[in-house]
């Protein structure tokens, strides 16, 4: 059976869009940077992982199904300890405002019935990505064990909006054709871009 684990990150690259890049100085990953409307949003999400320079990330970071080769397709997923402390020089946790900002800029929240971030077909990975944001439907997981929001269906997303009693997410769910903020309860991890 077919997955989005099968093919490489840059598949859901938009061929047709120039992309920049920023390089992490901590571990040297480069990572696709994209300017959308006033905006510059990394295209690829977060895969930041030493431990030894940032010690919180040791029980609070994980690959998809605790598979390495996951990481390399749709980056790590983190926890809410972490994000304080995970991004690149120079870059933060997006706020649920910022987030509205690219959601209008790109369409409105029922951009995602148009597929214009992201298309699944299990044969083909088909990249209608007209603005280069270049989403990978990788899912939220919940301690161990994967979370609500499921692979292949949907993509979930920090924001640094504080919510009561558990940390503020933002799901682009591409079954139900909307994207949406939530607050979850303390121990589910998601992406970061």
């Amino acid at each position: 059976e077919f997955t989005i684990w099968d093919a490489s990150k840059e598949v859901y690259l938009n061929p047709d869009i120039e992309y920049d890049s920023i390089t992490d100085i901590r571990d040297n990953q480069s990572y696709k940077i994209v300017k959308i409307g006033g905006q510059v949003w990394m295209a690829d999400n977060l895969n930041y992982a030493d431990s030894n320079i940032t010690s919180i990330l040791k029980e609070n970071s994980r690959c998809y199904g605790n598979e390495t080769k996951n990481c390399e397709v749709a980056g790590r997923y983190y926890d809410k300890k972490t994000i304080a402390e995970i991004c690149p020089q120079g870059w933060h946790i997006p706020s649920q405002a910022e987030w509205e900002v690219l959601i209008e800029t790109v369409g409105g929240s029922n951009i995602v019935k148009y597929s214009s971030w992201w298309e699944y077909d299990p044969v083909n990975i088909v990249g209608m990505n007209d603005y280069g944001f270049s989403i990978i439907p990788a899912g939220n997981v919940y301690g161990a064990s994967y979370g609500d929001c499921e692979e292949g269906r949907c993509a979930a997303f920090f924001t640094s909006t504080e919510c009561v009693d558990g940390v503020e997410e933002i799901e682009l769910d591409f079954v139900n054709e909307r994207a949406y903020f939530t607050c979850e309860p303390v121990g589910f991890a998601y992406n970061v871009r």
